[in-house]
């Protein structure tokens, strides 16, 4: 009966593998973890940096499957250890889906109402192109990205007068310099190499989404300024994302750019509509009996956030939809740092302003949760995605870096056999002079050999490189290392107190002045004692986590679907 029930339960295994396969939806499993297509998909083109995964060898393929594998093994170890139970954890976790549903629920009522639908086409159209040329900004009293002395009617006219010009064939950067009121257009002409669908205002957008190769565009006249645009070259991307792929990214980047402000007020509105909704208040008595506590408790000698009494903790400051929110809460929420941060809160109207952004903020996540917005499937997958991040992270502080231990007989022991790691290379002073012209190098050459106290003076007067000048060319202690290269080689070959050069390298004829000269020096265990310590840690904890994964490797074999692997490459 026990060899049947096994046997059972191994076809039952091999059937829900076989079945997976064939959907293609399991590309590996250990234990009960498994790696989803879809999860390793996304791992590989975000490691790789490709989209079609066929350009991705089966090695490195397997090599990724394998680090997925391993890391599912982690959180196999870290449940049967209890760490989802972790009293931080939970914490941290409640805190970000909050976040998150909060703001899922500000893209459903404010992000998705204020970015029209037409927009987001013309946004996704115009980012398929690859578009290059030369603008011209013309600015006017009262505009809100580019101004100038001039009358909005002055500007029309003056931006009617280049695009003219421009029609007529004159040089389009040539024009940008005259004419642009574009602060950069001194330097970088106007140039667009390439042009980012957003970057003035959707105004030109479409109409650039029109316009052809070798035309141009404008003015187009918007609050912000007058825009023209010489079109030099408009071609289509290929393999561009399809617009649902790109419709959540491109509104939410579109909405940051154009509709900011618009959201802002929407925001105030609806906060205050969900408050009332819900029903909110802040508790006066609470407020001052908590601004008493902590005037009296930064007297300590060191105040700490947890040396505020349980009663004080249970203070109840504010309630919105029948939750009340405690002292404890309000100091916990700042994660052990609000004895950094108490100064602000020793007056009521600040903690009262305080109290109220939180309450602004409950507002959203109470709601959110109401419609049930935790269960988004983007959200429970970030959330899964956390808190495997977090489980990892357990294992690793409490399993192995907690279990790390070493007597002073091995740290001398690994300073010993590790000496050459812990030497301070032969390092001498260098000063530089570097000028273009040859004669002049040799003309101060002979001059800092006659006194070489004047160096520092002459560096003054004479070097071209800049930043030079002001230290008087000393770049300090140098080593076989350093940026300079060969000089370093003629600096130590001379020795210390030497004026060497002229010697030419590319544009330059260099003349050195060698100082002090520290010769390579063994680095003693007591200097160097952290970093030894931090290296037998490292290495012992690289020994107690390979001794876990190896037993966890013993215990939990992995499956890899190779089929599936094979046809992905």
């Amino acid at each position: 009966m026990r060899y049947l029930s096994f046997f059972m339960s191994g076809l039952f295994l091999l059937l829900f593998l076989v079945q997976c396969a064939k959907k293609g939806d399991i590309v590996g499993k250990v234990g009960d973890e498994v790696v989803t297509q879809e999860e390793y998909e996304k791992v590989l083109k975000n490691q790789f940096q490709k989209n079609d995964l066929s350009e991705i060898s089966l090695e490195d393929k397997k090599k990724t499957l394998n680090e997925l594998l391993e890391f599912r093994l982690k959180i196999i170890k870290a449940k049967q250890l209890g760490y989802e139970k972790d009293p931080e954890l939970i914490s941290e976790i409640k805190a970000k889906e909050d976040n998150m549903v909060a703001q899922k629920l500000y893209e459903e009522m404010i992000v998705d109402k204020v970015v029209p639908e037409n927009v987001l086409r013309t946004y996704f159209e115009i980012r398929g192109y690859d578009i290059k040329g030369v603008a011209v900004l013309i600015g006017f009293n009262n505009a809100q990205y580019v101004k100038a002395k001039r009358s909005k009617e002055e500007a029309e006219k003056l931006a009617s007068e280049v695009v003219q010009q421009l029609k007529d064939g004159a040089d389009a950067e040539e024009i940008a310099v005259k004419y642009s009121d574009d602060p950069t257009a001194k330097t970088r002409k106007g140039v667009l190499d390439p042009y980012r669908a957003g970057m003035f205002d959707i105004a030109v957008d479409k109409a650039l989404m029109n316009a052809g190769e070798n035309s141009v565009v404008g003015p187009v006249v918007t609050n912000k300024a007058i825009f023209i645009v010489k079109v030099n070259e408009k071609r289509k991307k290929a393999g561009y994302a399809d617009f649902d792929q790109e419709k959540e990214r491109l509104k939410k980047e579109l909405f940051q750019r154009n509709y900011r402000n618009e959201g802002n007020k929407k925001y105030l509105e609806i906060t205050e509509e969900l408050k009332k909704q819900l029903g909110w208040e802040i508790f006066d008595d609470g407020v001052l009996q908590f601004v008493k506590a902590v005037k009296a408790w930064k007297k300590g000698p060191n105040p700490q956030d947890n040396q505020f009494s349980e009663d004080q903790r249970a203070v109840k400051l504010a309630r919105i939809d029948g939750e009340e929110f405690s002292v404890g809460q309000f100091i916990d929420q700042f994660r052990g740092r609000f004895h950094k941060f108490y100064q602000r809160y020793q007056d009521t109207t600040q903690v009262k302003k305080a109290l109220e952004n939180q309450i602004n903020y409950y507002a959203w996540i109470i709601t959110a949760r109401k419609k049930g917005l935790e269960k988004n499937p983007d959200i429970v997958k970030e959330i899964k995605r956390l808190t495997e991040h977090k489980l990892a992270e357990l294992l690793e502080k409490h399993q192995v870096r907690e279990k790390v231990s070493f007597t002073e007989d091995e740290l001398q022991a690994y300073y010993q056999a590790n000496k050459e790691k812990y030497i301070d290379p032969r390092k001498i002073q260098i000063w530089e002079i570097a000028v273009k012209d040859e004669a002049l190098a040799k003309r101060i050459t002979r001059m800092a050999k006659r006194n070489k106290a004047k160096f520092e003076d002459l560096a003054k007067k004479y070097t071209e490189k800049k930043g030079r000048k002001s230290r008087g060319g000393y770049l300090g202690y140098q080593t076989d290392r350093s940026a300079l290269g060969e000089k370093m080689k003629r600096a130590f070959d001379a020795g210390p107190i030497k004026i060497i050069g002229p010697m030419q390298y590319g544009i330059f004829y260099y003349i050195l002045k060698t100082g002090d000269y520290k010769p390579r020096r063994q680095k003693p265990l007591s200097e160097v004692r952290s970093l030894v310590e931090a290296a037998v840690k490292r290495d012992h904890g690289n020994k107690i986590r390979k001794a876990m994964m190896d037993e966890l490797h013993q215990k939990y074999p992995f499956w890899i679907n190779e089929k599936l692997l094979e046809k992905m490459s």
